[in-house]
């Protein structure tokens, strides 16, 4: 069994993903995880491992972990329809980086209002092959609060 454990890529409070305001991840069908409601701007690495997907309007990417977990990273709800605008990606596909690292600079304060929610998604897209564990419960800090500890089955 390989685990890793993921630290929060955002300062915020956390969300139970049955709470966020989108159907496709309340209802977990993009994968199991937890959401925060922002309070910092950059959305870091919560793990180490390699870019595998950015998503074109930069507001989500994929980060493989090291143990082969999907963690996908989504900010805000409805964010696809900005266009880019407000997200600043400062990695790019292929790219190996370590627990920390400046993934996406958020302009949050352009983009609210303009969006049906802020929260930010953190799923495991590949969870039905991990056990999740170790769920924050309050709030996180980035870079410094346990987030989720992921364990291949």
């Amino acid at each position: 069994m390989s685990s890793v454990k993921l630290v929060a890529p955002l300062s915020g409070s956390i969300v139970a993903l049955r709470d966020v305001p989108d159907p496709v991840f309340s209802g977990l069908m993009m994968g199991d995880g937890l959401a925060i409601n922002p309070t910092s701007s950059t959305l870091t690495a919560p793990c180490g491992g390699v870019i595998s997907q950015v998503a074109r309007t930069g507001h989500a990417l994929t980060l493989t972990a090291d143990n082969g977990a999907e963690v996908l990273m989504h900010v805000g709800i409805d964010s696809v329809s900005l266009g880019g605008k407000g997200f600043n990606v400062r990695v790019r596909q292929g790219q190996r980086v370590a627990q920390g690292a400046a993934l996406i600079d958020v302009d949050f304060a352009s983009i609210k209002g303009k969006i049906p929610s802020l929260t930010t998604i953190v799923v495991i897209a590949n969870s039905d092959d991990y056990e999740l564990s170790g769920k924050a419960s309050s709030s996180v800090t980035v870079g410094q609060s346990a987030f989720l500890t992921v364990t291949s089955r």
